[in-house]
């Protein structure tokens, strides 16, 4: 699976913007395997995390499987 490492943007219900190390913006959300909650996202705004990923069908947004927060 894919995975992403940047900082997160902004934090919208159970979606996130993620601006990777390469300038590049992504937006993703969560998907029902990622072991976070939804009222959990807010307190990552800003904060720098890794995620893996997968592609969905039927969204223009990356589904979130795994979260990591890394160390500020």
């Amino acid at each position: 699976m894919p995975q992403a490492t940047g900082t997160v943007l902004l934090v919208q219900e159970s979606r996130l913007r993620l601006l990777t190390g390469h300038g590049r913006g992504q937006v993703f959300v969560l998907g029902t395997r990622a072991a976070i909650e939804p009222q959990d996202l807010a307190v990552i705004s800003g904060r720098r995390v890794r995620l893996t990923w997968h592609a969905s069908a039927r969204l223009h947004a990356g589904v979130i499987d795994d979260l990591e927060i890394l160390p500020r």
